[in-house]
């Protein structure tokens, strides 16, 4: 299957739209999460390499002055979110609250919106849709 065989529709906005990529195959513990996610959104020096830094920086974002960012996921299958040994269970969650706090914000001048897309091999989205949705990002 082909994207063109399944288009994403995305809503028209006015602004700055800011698309980032992650590679999911760089992703193999709580270290290369942080080190991957710092490096594609620009997280500012002051990023704590924790889990708790991890989610004020992404559900800021301001200083990528877009009204729109999108995180788009490249082999999300292959991070191993459900390893217990990788420490990164976390992630999904995080950047479901992210999103939910992001795109909630009632003030448009800090609003930016957030969208997360999952990009893995067609046999493995009933898994990764399951497994994610499980642990915290809506699919």
């Amino acid at each position: 299957m082909t994207s063109l065989d399944n288009p994403l529709l995305v809503p028209a906005v006015n602004g700055v739209i800011v698309v980032r990529s992650i590679e999911g195959k760089d992703i193999e513990d709580v270290k290369t999460a942080f080190d991957t996610f710092r490096s594609a959104l620009e997280f500012p020096d002051y990023f704590g390499e924790n889990v708790n830094a991890f989610r004020d920086c992404v559900a800021d974002l301001s200083w990528m002055h877009a009204d729109v960012v999108w995180i788009v996921i490249q082999n999300a299958d292959l991070i191993p979110v459900a390893e217990p040994s990788a420490r990164i269970d976390w992630l999904p969650r995080a950047l479901g609250d992210a999103i939910e706090s992001l795109n909630g914000e009632p003030d448009p001048d800090f609003r930016v919106e957030l969208r997360v897309v999952l990009v893995c091999r067609p046999e493995a989205a009933g898994r990764v849709r399951a497994l994610w949705g499980q642990l915290g990002l809506v699919v």
